[in-house]
């Protein structure tokens, strides 16, 4: 993924737009998981996104490393972006996990990704 998009500001049309939205919603779910295992909630939705499921054996796993590369913008329009990306690295760099993040049904989430022909 390449960042979450403003619509107003990239003004996209059209499929790209499309594209965008699926892109910003993948991210908002992203978002959503990361706090979830940042504060320590019980249940975790990463039903929510194919992205998310996908990712949910790295996030899950207390051994796995999660590498996260944050583009910051020096310009100044840019900022709020760039301190939104800050923050969220932050909680990255703080998630905590270990047996009990670990869910059930891993399996049958991989079986419903691979029957998934669309990974948008």
């Amino acid at each position: 993924l390449a960042g979450s998009e403003r619509l107003k500001r990239s003004q996209v049309t059209g499929a790209a737009l499309k594209e965008t939205q699926a892109i910003n919603t993948s991210l908002t779910c992203l978002g959503n998981v990361v706090n979830g295992l940042y504060s320590g909630e019980k249940h975790i939705k990463y039903r929510d996104s194919k992205l998310t499921l996908l990712l949910k054996s790295s996030f899950a796993n207390p051994s796995a490393r999660i590498l996260l590369i944050t583009n910051l913008s020096p310009t100044e329009e840019s900022f709020q972006e760039s301190m939104t990306s800050v923050r969220f690295a932050d909680r990255v760099k703080g998630i905590k996990t270990d047996e009990s993040t670990i869910t059930a049904n891993t399996e049958f989430d991989m079986e419903y990704l691979a029957a998934s022909k669309d990974f948008s």
